[in-house]
């Protein structure tokens, strides 16, 4: 790959120093320094050398903009974690000095997001990409990234990111999710070893929610089956017994920003809504019309089940065995939240033999899902945990994530802070 990079000099050495792409190294040959080597911040010159200074500055711009091309080192090559040297501003020309770290991004979507990227190359700092979410083990043992020598980290749902992976990331002083959940990550942990873990929480809410509410009307009025039957050469009474959502009633757990924004949508379709939640709004409720039932008393009563809520030690496999042998043979079961909500035993259980009509999923228990067992049942909606996963939301999740992490190597709290202690532990070590 060509990338447009952001030349730093060393003023001892007087050679460049690039941010790089993760698997590249600049080709091995001597580059002329900077025009104008008296041009530092600080020195005055006489007006015939400003002159003269102007003319090298432009000069010096188109070189800062020019594209450079690098090969790629052997697997496992690492770059320096810091370097001190002086920046020319691309838009300014001034020089100032940087200290450069290492910022390691493992993603499968952040590289293609050319303003989330574009905030990571003017970052001032040495960006290496992992693309996929990659176990922190898989990426140690097959030297596929420097994780020892990370400073930041900035992922997607790496699973599994407990105390045993989080010592494997010893320079790390902050994980910024490009998510906005965080039950991936030992929290705990973190907080002991002085990392600050950061989310996007809210900023996909409406693209959840209204997702959630697509998934809801996919599984219900049985628009896949139909798609099928097409297909295959028949007509709509195959489809003809899907539930009228009109007067219906949908239960709704969890009521946070991504519930609230669903609720508003179900009110416009005419739906009666339950909700079980912890924090109950009245003003909300009042607004909307909500009624505010138990979990047990959602479960009975709703003909549609949304699950909204965060995964904790609580809310694992709230959704269990018992809990859907209180739903109504015709009532559906929703969950974009986190797969870990559901029991996946006793739901297929419950799909075989019918005794709810059917689910539709868009989370897991165990992801990304390359082969399961609901893939052959006729009566659930999969998607590949993508409700969030809207353009605009997208960009807006890895450019917020990047803020987060650039604000912690700049010693400034982030907003986004989820265990904030660890900020102030990171900042005195």
């Amino acid at each position: 790959p060509v990338m447009t990079m952001e030349r730093v000099w060393d003023s001892s050495r007087r050679l460049p120093l690039q941010h790089l792409h993760p698997r590249q190294q600049p080709l091995h040959r001597p580059v002329a320094p900077p025009p104008c080597g008296g041009m530092r911040r600080g020195l005055l010159q006489p007006a015939s050398t400003r002159a003269a200074m102007s003319v090298c500055l432009t000069r010096a711009r188109r070189r800062v903009r020019t594209a450079t091309a690098y090969a790629c080192p052997p697997a496992g090559r690492a770059l320096p974690a810091s370097v001190r040297g002086q920046c020319i501003s691309p838009t300014t020309g001034a020089f100032h000095t940087v200290l450069k770290k290492k910022i390691l991004v493992i993603s499968d979507s952040l590289r293609d997001l050319p303003d989330a990227v574009a905030a990571l190359t003017g970052c001032g700092h040495a960006i290496e990409y992992i693309d996929g979410l990659v176990d922190f083990r898989e990426i140690v043992a097959g030297c596929l990234g420097n994780l020892s020598g990370a400073d930041a980290i900035i992922m997607g749902r790496v699973m599994n990111t407990d105390a045993e992976a989080l010592a494997l990331a010893s320079r790390a002083k902050v994980i910024a999710l490009h998510t906005s959940g965080s039950d991936n990550v030992d929290l705990a942990e973190a907080t002991l070893r002085g990392i600050t873990v950061t989310d996007v929480k809210g900023v996909n809410s409406e693209q959840c929610a209204e997702f959630s509410i697509g998934l809801m009307l996919a599984v219900t009025r049985q628009i896949l089956a139909g798609d099928r039957a097409i297909r295959a050469g028949r007509w709509a009474a195959d489809t003809q017994s899907s539930l009228d959502l009109y007067g219906a009633t949908l239960s709704v757990i969890g009521l946070g920003m991504i519930g609230k924004a669903a609720v508003r949508r179900a009110a416009a379709f005419g739906m009666k809504i339950l909700v079980h939640t912890r924090t109950p709004d009245r003003a909300f409720g009042e607004e909307f019309g909500i009624e505010y039932v138990d979990k047990n008393e959602a479960l009975a009563r709703g003909d549609v089940v949304s699950l909204y809520a965060s995964l904790s030690d609580q809310t694992h496999h709230m959704i269990g065995a018992p809990e859907i042998a209180l739903m109504q043979p015709h009532a559906y079961l929703i969950n974009i939240a986190r797969g870990e909500l559901i029991d996946e035993d006793a739901l297929f259980e419950a799909l075989v033999g019918k005794r709810i009509a059917g689910a539709g999923l868009d989370v897991f228990a165990v992801e990304p899902l390359h082969s399961s067992r609901f893939f052959d049942l006729p009566n659930v909606v999969l998607t590949p945990h993508q409700a969030g996963l809207a353009r605009s939301a997208k960009s807006n999740a890895a450019i917020r994530a990047v803020g987060n992490a650039i604000a912690v190597l700049a010693g400034r709290m982030p907003a986004d802070a989820i265990n904030p202690s660890a900020f102030t532990s990171g900042t005195m070590q």
